[in-house]
C-alpha cells in the first residue's frame, strides 16, 4: 500500500507540477510588477511625509518670525520715544554747559581783574581787610562746589550720551533682523507656494500610479481566480490522497493508540528529562532513602501477612456462625423484607463511618508520631530549623517520585480491571452471604441503633474529608493545606474518636460480613496501605530516624488496633475502587476511542505541563512558606504534647487490658490472611508475566510505529519539497510576466517611436511635394513676378543698410561712453588713494598722539577733518547718484540691443525665406555681408557687456574703500577725545600736585617784603606774607573752560 501510495503522489506531483508552472511565471510577473508599484507607492509616501513635515516646520518658523517681528514692532515706539526725551535732555545739558562755561569765564576775568587790584593794592601798601579775604574764599569754595556738580552733571550726560548710542545702535540691529525677517518670510511664502505646487504635481502622479495599481489588482483578481480554479483541481487530488490516509489510519487505529500512549510517555519522560537531569545527585539520596523505605515495607508486608492469616481465621469463624444462623434465618425471612432497606441504609452510613474511622486513625497515628517525634526533637529543635530548608528540596524530589508513581499506578490500572471483574463475581457471593446472614442483622440491631446516632454525626464530616482527599490527590498543595486545617480541628476530638473507636471494636466481632469483603480487596488494600504509606512518610521526612525508635516501641501495643481499623477502612475503600475502577474502565473505553484525536491536543498538554511546572515551582515556594508554618506549629505541638501525653498514657492502659484479649483472635485471622496473601501473590507473578508480554508487544509496536512515522516523515519532506517547488515556479511566473511586461513597454515604446518616425516621414513628405509643386508653380506662373519680388528685395535692402548704419552709431556712442566711465573711474580712484595717504599722515600727526600736550589748534584739526568727511560723503553720494544714472542708461541700451538681435532675428528668418524663394548670388553675397556686419555688432555687444560689468566691480571695490575710510574716521576721533579726557585729568592732577620749594621758603620769611609773584609752567603763585597765608591757585587754560581751584594752603 506505501509503494502505491508513493506512486500516485508522485503521480500527483508531476501533474501539479505541470499546471503549476505556467500559472507561477504569470504571478511571478505580476508580482513583479506589483511590487515596483509598491515601491513607487512608498517611495512617494515618504517623499509627501517629508514635504509635509518640511511645511510643517516651515509654518513653524513663519509664525516664530511673525511673532518677533510683532514683539519688536511694539517696543520700537516706546524706544523712539525715549529717544526723543533723551535728545532734548542731552540739548538742555549742552545749554546748560556753555551758560556755565561764560559764567566760568566771566568769574575768571573777575578774578584776574581783583588780582590786578590787590597787586595794586599791595604797591600801594595798601593792607585788604580780612572780611574781603573771607568773601574770596567764600566765593572761591561756592566756585568749586559748582564746577564739582557741572562736571558730575557733564559725566552723567556723557554716560547718558552713551546709553542712547547703543539704544541706537540695538535700535538698528532691531531694523536689520526686521528686515531679516521679513525677507526670510518672504522667501518662506515663495519656498511655501513652490513646495504646494510640487506637492499638487504629486498628487498628480500619485493618482495616476493609484490608476495603474487598480489596473495591475484587476489583472491580479483575473491570474487569482485562475489560480483558485487551480487550487480546486489540487484540492481535489489532496483529497484523495487524505482518503488514502483516511483508509491508513483505520487500518492502522490500533497502532495509532498505542503510538499516542508512546508519545504520552514520551512527552513525560521529555518534561521529566530535564528534572531528572538537573536532579541526578539529589536520586543518590533518595536512593538510600528507597532502601530503608523498602526496608520498612518489608516489615510492614510481614504485618499484613499476620492480618491475613488473622482474617482467614475470622472467616472461618464466621462460616462456622453462618452454619449457625442459618435456622434462624427460615423463621425471620418474614422480618428481613422489612428490614432489607434499613440494612442498605446502615451499610452505607457503615462505609461513611468506617471511611471517617480509618481517615481519623490515620490523623491519629499522625499526630501521635508528630508528638513522639516532638518529644524526641525538643532538644534537636533548633538544629532542625537549620535544616529544613534542606528538607524541603527533598520534599520537593519526593514530590516528583510520587507524580511519576501515580503514572506507573495508571498504567496498573488496566492490570486492575480484570481484577474488578473478578471481585464482581465475589461481590455476587457476597450478597448470598449477606441474605444468610441477615438475621445475625436482627439480633445486632439494639447495638447498631446506638451507632448511628454516633454515624449519623460523622456522616457529614466524612463527606467533607472525601472531599479534602480527593483534592488531596490532584493538587499537592491543596493537601498540604487541608490537613494543616484537619489537624487544627482534630486535636480537640481525639479523645471522642478514641472512644468511638473502642466502641465499634467490641461490635466488630457482629460485623463478620465485612470480613468477606475485605477478603475480596486483598490486593487493593495493599496497595492503598503503600500509597498512605508513602504519604507519611512524604509528610515525615524530617523526622524519620525519631519515627523508627517510636514505631518500634509502640507497634506492639496499637498494632492490633490500626489493623482492625485498616481492615474496615479497606473495605470501605475496596467498595469506592471498585466504583473508582468501573468508571475508569468507561473512560478508559472513551479514552480508546478519543485517542486518534487527541495527537493535536498533545501539542495544548506540552504547553499545559510547562505551565504546571511553572505552577510547581510557585508551590515549592509556597511549600517553603508553609514549612516556616510548621516550624510555628512545632513549638505550638510542643506545648498541646504535655497534655495529650497524658490522654496517650489512659489510652494505652485500656488499649493493653482490651488488646491482650484480642491479640489470640488476631492471631488466628492474620493465618487466615497470610495464606490467602500467598495465594495472591502467586497470582501477582502471574500478572507480572502477562505485563512482561505485553510490554514486549508494545515494543514491537513501537518499532513498526517509528517505522511508520519514518515513512510518513519521508512523504511529508517529498511534499515540502513540491511545496518549494511550486513556489519557485511561482516565482518563476512573477519574474516571467514582469518580463512580459517590461517587454510590453518595451514594444509600446518603439511603436510610439515607429509612429513617431512615420508620422516625421510623412510631413517631410508632404513637406517635400509642397515644395516641387511651388517650384514647378515658379517655373510655370511666377516667372514675370519675380522682377517685382527682386525690386522689393532691393527695397528691402536698404532698410536693412540704414537700420545697420544706426545700430553701428548707437555702439559707437556707447563705446564712448565706456571710456568715460573708464576715466571717471580712474579719477576716483586717484581721489580714494590721496584720500588714503591724507588719513595715514593725520595718523601719524603729533596732535592725535596720546602722549602729547593739548594745542590751541586741536579744535581747529578736528573741524577741518569734519569739513573733509562731509565733502567726500557729498562726493560718495554724487557719484552713486552718477552711477545709478549711468546704469539705467546702460540698462536702456541693453533692452535697445535685445531689440536689435529681434530685429536680427527676424531678418535672418526673412533671409532664410529669401533662400527658399530666390536662387541669385546676389541675394547670398549680400545676406553674408550682413551676417558679418552682425557678428561684427555681437563682439562689440560682448565687449560692451564685459566693460559694463568691470566698471560695477570696480565701483563695488571703491564703495568698500569708502566704508573703511569713514570707519577709520569714526576710531580716529573716538581716540582723539578719549585723548583730550585723559590730557584734562593729567593737568588737573599736576597742579593738585604742585607743592612749595624748600629753597623758595626762605625769601617769604623776611617782613620786608609784602609780595612775592613767580611764574612757572602756567602756575601762578601769590603769598601774601603780612597775613602769614600763601594762597595757591591752578589755572587750567583750553580751548573751552577755565578753572579756578584753591588746591593748597600753608603757613610760613
Amino acid at each position: 500500500t506505501e509503494q502505491l501510495l508513493r506512486q500516485e503522489k508522485e503521480q500527483l506531483d508531476q501533474l501539479i507540477l505541470e499546471k503549476e508552472a505556467i500559472q507561477q511565471r504569470e504571478i511571478n510577473s505580476i508580482a513583479e510588477q506589483k511590487g515596483e508599484l509598491e515601491a513607487r507607492l512608498s517611495e512617494q509616501k515618504i517623499t509627501l511625509d517629508t514635504l509635509q513635515e518640511e511645511k510643517s516646520t516651515l509654518l513653524e518658523e513663519n509664525d516664530l518670525l511673525q511673532k518677533q517681528l510683532d514683539a519688536a514692532r511694539e517696543p520700537d515706539s516706546d524706544q523712539l520715544e525715549e529717544v526723543a526725551m533723551l535728545k532734548q535732555r542731552i540739548a538742555f545739558l549742552q545749554e546748560e554747559q556753555d551758560r556755565l562755561a561764560t559764567e566760568q569765564d566771566t568769574n575768571h576775568y573777575r578774578i584776574e581783574t581783583n588780582g590786578d587790584e590787590a597787586q595794586k593794592q599791595n604797591h600801594s601798601e595798601k593792607p585788604l581787610d580780612p572780611s574781603q579775604i573771607e568773601d574770596l574764599r567764600r566765593k572761591c569754595s561756592e566756585l568749586e562746589e559748582l564746577v564739582s556738580t557741572k562736571e558730575d552733571e557733564l559725566k552723567a550726560a556723557k554716560e547718558h550720551s552713551n546709553q542712547l548710542t547703543k539704544i541706537e545702535q540695538e535700535l538698528l540691529a532691531t531694523k536689520e533682523q526686521k528686515q531679516q525677517s521679513d525677507e526670510r518670510a518672504d522667501q518662506l511664502t515663495v519656498e511655501m507656494t513652490d513646495l504646494k505646487n510640487e506637492i499638487n504635481t504629486l498628487l498628480q502622479a500619485r493618482q495616476q500610479f493609484e490608476h495603474e495599481v487598480n489596473d495591475f489588482k484587476g489583472k491580479i483578481a483575473d491570474l487569482e481566480a485562475a489560480l483558485a480554479d487551480n487550487e480546486a483541481e489540487k484540492r481535489k487530488l489532496v483529497g484523495k490522497v487524505q482518503t488514502l490516509e483516511g483508509e491508513i489510519e483505520e487500518s492502522s487505529k490500533f497502532r495509532d493508540q498505542l503510538e499516542q500512549e508512546v508519545q504520552e510517555t514520551k512527552s513525560a519522560l521529555e518534561s521529566l528529562g530535564q528534572e531528572l537531569n538537573e536532579n541526578n545527585e539529589k536520586l543518590e539520596r533518595f536512593e538510600k532513602q528507597n532502601d530503608e523505605y523498602k526496608q520498612e515495607l518489608s516489615e510492614k508486608t510481614e504485618t499484613v501477612d499476620e492480618l491475613r492469616q488473622k482474617l482467614e481465621e475470622i472467616k472461618k469463624s464466621a462460616e462456622r456462625r453462618v452454619q449457625d444462623t442459618k435456622a434462624e434465618l427460615s423463621a425471620q425471612e418474614d422480618a428481613r423484607e422489612a428490614l432489607e432497606e434499613q440494612v442498605t441504609s446502615m451499610v452505607s452510613q457503615l462505609e461513611q463511618s468506617a471511611q471517617r474511622v480509618s481517615s481519623l486513625e490515620n490523623q491519629i497515628s499522625e499526630l501521635k508520631l508528630e508528638m513522639e517525634t516532638a518529644e524526641l526533637n525538643r532538644s534537636a529543635a533548633e538544629r532542625l530549623r537549620e535544616d529544613v530548608e534542606q528538607e524541603l528540596n527533598e520534599v520537593k524530589e519526593s514530590l516528583e517520585e510520587a507524580k511519576v508513581d501515580c503514572r506507573e499506578k495508571e498504567m496498573e490500572i488496566e492490570d486492575l480491571k480484570r481484577e474488578c471483574q473478578r471481585l464482581q463475581q465475589e461481590t455476587a457471593d457476597a450478597k448470598l452471604d449477606l441474605q444468610n446472614e441477615r438475621e445475625r442483622w436482627e439480633q445486632s440491631k439494639a447495638a447498631v441503633g446506638e451507632v448511628e446516632v454516633a454515624k449519623q454525626t460523622l456522616a457529614e464530616e466524612l463527606v467533607q474529608l472525601r472531599d479534602y482527599y480527593d483534592g488531596q490527590l490532584k493538587t499537592e498543595k491543596e493537601r498540604y493545606n487541608e490537613l494543616q486545617q484537619a489537624k487544627d480541628q482534630l486535636e480537640g476530638k481525639v479523645q471522642e474518636y478514641e472512644t468511638t473507636l473502642q466502641a465499634e471494636q467490641d461490635r466488630s466481632e457482629e460485623l463478620t460480613t465485612e470480613v468477606k469483603i475485605l477478603g475480596q480487596a486483598k490486593l487493593e488494600l495493599e496497595e492503598s496501605i503503600r500509597e498512605l504509606e508513602a504519604k507519611i512518610h512524604e509528610l515525615s521526612q524530617s523526622h524519620e530516624e525519631a519515627l523508627r525508635t517510636e514505631q518500634e516501641k509502640s507497634a506492639k501495643l496499637t498494632a492490633t488496633l490500626e489493623e482492625l481499623a485498616q481492615i474496615k477502612l479497606d473495605l470501605e475503600e475496596s467498595n469506592r475502587e471498585r466504583e473508582n475502577l468501573t468508571q475508569k474502565l468507561e473512560t478508559v473505553q472513551d479514552r480508546t476511542e478519543k485517542l486518534t484525536s487527541t495527537v493535536q491536543e498533545l501539542e495544548q498538554d506540552k504547553q499545559k505541563l510547562e505551565e504546571s511546572v511553572r505552577e510547581r515551582e510557585a508551590s515549592v515556594k509556597a511549600e517553603k512558606d508553609r514549612c516556616n508554618e510548621l516550624q510555628v506549629r512545632i513549638d505550638e505541638l510542643e506545648q498541646t504534647n504535655l497534655s495529650l501525653e497524658v490522654q496517650v498514657n489512659a489510652l494505652r492502659e485500656n488499649h493493653e487490658s482490651n488488646l491482650s484479649t484480642e491479640k489470640r483472635e488476631l492471631e488466628q485471622q492474620l493465618r487466615s490472611v497470610l495464606e490467602k496473601h500467598k495465594s495472591l501473590q502467586e497470582e501477582h507473578a502471574n500478572l507480572v508475566e502477562a505485563n512482561q508480554q505485553l510490554d514486549q508487544e508494545k515494543v514491537q509496536l513501537n518499532a513498526k510505529l517509528i517505522n511508520q512515522r519514518s515513512a510518513l516523515v519521508i512523504v511529508e519532506k517529498k511534499l515540502e519539497a513540491v511545496k518549494q517547488q511550486l513556489d519557485d515556479k511561482y516565482l518563476e511566473l512573477d519574474d516571467m510576466k514582469r518580463k512580459y511586461s517590461s517587454k510590453v513597454t518595451e514594444v509600446g515604446a518603439i511603436k510610439a517611436e515607429k509612429d513617431q518616425i512615420a508620422t516625421e516621414m510623412s510631413q517631410k513628405l508632404n513637406e517635400f511635394e509642397s515644395y516641387r509643386k511651388e517650384l514647378t508653380h515658379l517655373s510655370q506662373t511666377q516667372v514675370p513676378s519675380m522682377q517685382s519680388t527682386i525690386q522689393q528685395l532691393g527695397v528691402q535692402k536698404k532698410e536693412l543698410e540704414q537700420k545697420l548704419q544706426v545700430s553701428a552709431e548707437k555702439l559707437s556712442r556707447k563705446t564712448s561712453e565706456f571710456h568715460y566711465l573708464e576715466e571717471l573711474c580712474a579719477r576716483e580712484k586717484a581721489t580714494n588713494e590721496r584720500l588714503a595717504h591724507q588719513l595715514e599722515e593725520a595718523k601719524l600727526s603729533p596732535a592725535l598722539q596720546p602722549d602729547g600736550r593739548p594745542s590751541l589748534g586741536d579744535g581747529k584739526v578736528a573741524q577741518a577733518l569734519r569739513k573733509e568727511n562731509e565733502d567726500l560723503l557729498k562726493q560718495l553720494n554724487e557719484l552713486q547718484k552718477t552711477h545709478l544714472f549711468k546704469t539705467k542708461q546702460l540698462q536702456d541700451r541693453i533692452d535697445e540691443l535685445k531689440i536689435v538681435e529681434m530685429e536680427y532675428g527676424k531678418l535672418k528668418d526673412e533671409m532664410a525665406t529669401m533662400r527658399h524663394n530666390s536662387s541669385f548670388q546676389e541675394k547670398e553675397t549680400e545676406i553674408v555681408e550682413l551676417t558679418q556686419k552682425i557678428y561684427h555688432y555681437e563682439q562689440v555687444y560682448e565687449e560692451t557687456n564685459t566693460k559694463h560689468r568691470s566698471l560695477q566691480r570696480q565701483n563695488d571695490e571703491l564703495r568698500v574703500r569708502h566704508q573703511n575710510l569713514v570707519m577709520e574716521m569714526d576710531d580716529l576721533r573716538r581716540i582723539a577725545d578719549k585723548d583730550r579726557k585723559s590730557r584734562r585729568q593729567s593737568t588737573h592732577d599736576d597742579r593738585r600736585g604742585v607743592h612749595f620749594n624748600t629753597r623758595d621758603s626762605a625769601t617769604m620769611t623776611d617782613p620786608s617784603c609784602k609780595f612775592l609773584s613767580r611764574c612757572f609752567q602756567g602756575f601762578l603763585v601769590v603769598a601774601l606774607a603780612d597775613r602769614c597765608t600763601v594762597v595757591l591757585i591752578c589755572t587750567v587754560i583750553n580751548h573751552n573752560t577755565m578753572h579756578f581751584i584753591p588746591i593748597q594752603s600753608c603757613s610760613v
